[in-house]
């Protein structure tokens, strides 16, 4: 809409009236959701098997989807820290 009405005042010479009478998209409202450590130990109990096991490794490793999917077994040190 803004570019049509700059394109009607720049180039037309002859802007648009200040007030058209148009649809325009509704404004989304983002809700930011942050869990809380026992929202988290909730929902992991409701899963199990290998479902439990990835949502684990993404939680407390802090990894994004797409890298756990890629990583390999070799890619993953065993040994503990200390």
């Amino acid at each position: 809409m803004n570019a049509l009405i700059f394109f009607a005042a720049r180039f037309w010479k002859n802007p648009l009236p200040d007030m058209i009478n148009t649809v325009r998209a509704t404004k989304k409202i983002n809700i930011q959701l942050v869990m809380s450590p026992e929202d988290v130990a909730q929902i992991m109990a409701l899963m199990e098997g290998v479902t439990q096991l990835i949502v684990k490794f993404l939680y407390r490793s802090g990894l994004r989807i797409m890298e756990a999917v890629r990583l390999l077994v070799q890619d993953i040190d065993f040994q503990p820290i200390g």
